[in-house]
């Protein structure tokens, strides 16, 4: 479940911001600037009514902007970002960001945002191939 939420938060970035490059693990070098690194931070389920849950995903978005010493690039991705991610597509439904927060760290913008995804699993039932119905005598 948390890889399609993922692919909804890549392709909200990729939306806004088609020139960067997007990571999903972390780059231990080479890392090609200005780009965003999405991480998974947690996640829960909450058991609701019958077999419904709600799972909550919290992210952790960085993004590297070329230039390391302009804090300005960076409030202005924070803008775009916090736009673009409060809604984003997972398969055919949209989920909302509940919780948006962010700050700038030795010129690295880090944003963490948390989206609630309600499930309820489908259930298979056994499929009758043909009915019998026998008359009886009165």
């Amino acid at each position: 479940m948390v890889e399609i939420v993922i692919n909804g938060i890549i392709g909200s970035i990729k939306a806004e911001f088609p020139d960067h490059r997007i990571y999903t693990s972390t780059v231990r070098q080479g890392l090609v600037e200005p780009c965003f690194v999405v991480v998974p931070l947690k996640s829960y389920v909450s058991r609701k009514f019958g077999d419904r849950c709600i799972h909550t995903y919290t992210f952790a978005i960085h993004f590297f902007p070329k230039d390391r010493d302009s804090v300005e690039v960076c409030f202005n991705a924070q803008e775009r970002l916090s736009d673009c991610l409060k809604q984003i597509k997972i398969q055919e439904v949209k989920a909302h960001c509940f919780d948006f927060t962010s700050h700038i760290d030795d010129g690295v913008l880090t944003l963490e945002c948390s989206y609630n995804v309600h499930t309820l699993p489908i259930k298979t039932y056994e499929v009758m191939n043909e009915i019998k119905i026998e008359k009886g005598a009165n």
